[in-house]
């Protein structure tokens, strides 16, 4: 295997992040639209680490065109999760005409994006992708703020833990025997367990609002 440790944290991600997915649609049907766009999210996330974990680890194996071809279908699954994400999330936030122009931009946006990755084959477009996507994350708590309270600590902990490992991503930091890549695994796995933790408490606006409750217990 090429890249093992690389490989090894690529997996991992895919479970926690299939196994997050899960645990939210728990409730089947009945699970609201912005907690299954969330958990649909968490879930391409995963198929996108596990694209990624086969391309590092057998690369060399692999004919040129079938490799070039899997790193592409990695970099779209990338920017697939993190506009679902941005969509669940903008569904809790607004109402329902301004969801649905939203998630119509969404979709535009993720179709300009395709179009700018598929002929390259670095992962500095996913990366600006996920810069992007931090920050509509974040415009939407702002805006939102009153309407998903109880959300906002964990996705603020996820936002910060997911800037720190595409930082360390651009700048290639690593600490040996731990590479860039690795590290950036590690660190985005802790921001999809509390983008978890966030989903956990995401409710449709036709919903009662999630707050957190600051009342002293006499």
């Amino acid at each position: 295997m090429a890249e093992f440790l690389t490989a090894l944290t690529d997996l991992l991600v895919a479970l926690l992040a299939w196994w997050c997915a899960w645990k939210l649609l728990q409730r089947g049907p009945q699970v609201e639209r912005s907690r299954r766009l969330w958990a649909f999210g968490l879930a391409v996330q995963g198929t996108a680490a596990l694209s990624g974990g086969i391309y590092h680890g057998v690369r060399p194996h692999l004919d040129p065109a079938l490799g070039s071809f899997l790193w592409q279908v990695t970099m779209v699954l990338l920017g697939v999760a993190t506009t679902l994400l941005v969509c669940g999330l903008g569904v809790a936030v607004l109402r329902p005409k301004g969801a649905r122009i939203f998630l119509v931009l969404m979709g535009a946006k993720l179709l300009a994006y395709i179009a700018w990755v598929w002929p390259r084959t670095d992962f500095f477009p996913a990366l600006c992708d996920q810069a992007l996507g931090l920050f509509l994350l974040g415009g939407l708590l702002v805006f939102g703020r009153s309407r998903v309270a109880a959300v906002i600590p964990p996705i603020t902990l996820g936002l910060g833990f997911a800037v720190v490992s595409g930082l360390v991503q651009h700048f290639r930091i690593g600490m040996p025997p731990f590479d860039h890549n690795v590290i950036y695994h590690l660190l985005g796995a802790v921001a999809l367990g509390c983008f978890y933790l966030a989903g956990r408490r995401l409710h449709d606006p036709s919903s009662p609002p999630v707050t957190v409750s600051t009342r002293r217990r006499g």
